[in-house]
Parts: C-alpha cells; structure tokens; sequence
C-alpha cells in the first residue's frame, strides 16, 4: 500500500469508526505499520474487525490480514515447485515461496472440473468431432501397443523413440481403444534369440 492508499484507508476507517481518535498524522503511522500489506486485504479486515468491536488498530489489521491468508493456504491444496527446481535449493525455495505467495493472496490457479468415473472424453466433445477427429481422440485414450512406439495415453504414436510424433497412428492402438482385436505387428521389434541368429549368419 502506498502512501495515498493509506490516506484512503484511514479514511474508511474514520467512517467505520467515527468515535476513534485520527488526526493529520495518522495516515503517516498507519503506512509506515501497513505499508507492506495490499490496500483490498485492509480494508477487508478493518469490515471483520469493526463488526466485533468499536475501535480498530494498525496490529489488528495485521493480525486479521495474516490470519486469512494463513486461511487460504491451509484450504488449497498447493501445486509443487517444478522438479528441475529440486536440484537447486534456491530456486526451489523462491518457487514455492511464489506458490505460497499466490495461495495466501487467493490468486491459485483455477480449480480444475472433477472429471467423470469413466476415462475419456465427454460425448458432447465426441458429437462436435469429425469421424478422424473421433478417432484420434479415442486412440489417445489408450497407450500404443505398437513394440517400438513409446507413446502413452494422451501422447501422439511416433515410428520409434526419440523421432517426431506421426500426424496419424497405429492402427493397433484405435482397435485397442475399440476394444477390437489387434493385428499382427508390421514390423515388430526382433526377439534376442532372432538377433543372435542373424548375427551368426
């Protein structure tokens, strides 16, 4: 809170409080003991702290302002630092500080929709597809049981590890999402023992 801000706020509280002492130095005071607090969180604890009493100190906006912050941070459940930040203390430290900071200001990133009991996406997402787009939705579902494909659910098939994803995907991987049987591999993956033997050759 600037100075201006506290010129603003011991004015509200001249009007909450019309009974409490305040004169041309009060503003001065109160920045100097609240100059580090935001000006929306005073003002939203001199409401608190008016209703129950007729007066209102600089430390009681402080201990209300602290106390729901404390509040916020107990009621969200914190996302983690990234876990490259985990190799380096100070940047792990400034990350969750951030995270704190944004619990405690009530900025936390949105909450996220609680999804259904079953996988997948919803039908009315799957009305608006194209059949492709249906398709590539459905395959995604599942992990790809191509031998050399590496990708996950949610991931995009790539011809091997390491080589950019494929614009389609393997047929297997949408007849396992249908729950179809699987055709015989293209090109699977060579056991050790056909290795071994095409390597005596």
């Amino acid at each position: 809170m600037n100075h201006e801000e506290a010129v603003v706020l011991v004015r509200y509280v001249r009007a909450c409080c019309p009974q409490q002492a305040i004169d041309e130095y009060t503003p001065d005071a109160w920045h100097d003991l609240l100059g580090d607090l935001d000006i929306d969180a005073c003002r939203a604890a001199v409401v608190t702290i008016v209703r129950r009493q007729p007066f209102v100190a600089p430390a009681e906006i402080r201990a209300e302002v602290r106390r729901v912050r404390e509040e916020r941070i107990a009621a969200q459940r914190l996302e983690a630092p990234t876990p490259d930040a985990a190799e380096r203390e100070e940047v792990y430290r400034q990350q969750l500080w951030v995270i704190l900071q944004r619990a405690a200001d009530g900025h936390m990133p949105f909450k996220a929709i609680p999804g259904r009991a079953s996988s997948g996406p919803s039908e009315a997402f799957m009305r608006t597809r194209t059949a492709e787009d249906r398709d590539r939705v459905l395959a995604q579902t599942v992990a790809c049981p191509a031998d050399r494909c590496p990708a996950r659910p949610g991931e995009p098939c790539r011809p091997r590890p390491g080589e950019p994803p494929m614009s389609a995907w393997h047929p297997n991987r949408l007849r396992l999402a249908r729950n179809e049987e699987l055709l015989p591999d293209i090109n699977p993956v060579p056991s050790l023992d056909e290795l071994e033997a095409e390597a005596g050759r």
